[in-house]
């Protein structure tokens, strides 16, 4: 597959195959909401994952999201 490659998991804190993907979601507490996800390829495009939640929260604030408060773990 095209975006597979070798990268750090904390899950098990070693380097394993995976695909570099930023999933931005809703929680009340209870429950979870997939609002916006993209795949990026590190290694052949210019955007990071910074880039790419900015964006996707910028798109959330369009489609009239306005959460009190927005975390990010990068």
């Amino acid at each position: 597959m095209a975006f597979v490659r070798r990268m750090w998991s904390g899950k098990h804190h070693r380097t394993v195959k995976g695909m570099g993907l930023v999933t931005l979601v809703w929680t009340n507490g209870t429950t979870v909401i997939s609002i916006n996800f993209r795949i990026y390829n590190i290694d052949e495009e210019d955007k990071t994952k910074n880039d790419h939640f900015l964006d996707m929260l910028d798109k959330a604030e369009e489609r009239g999201f306005n959460p009190e408060f927005v975390l990010f773990d990068t």
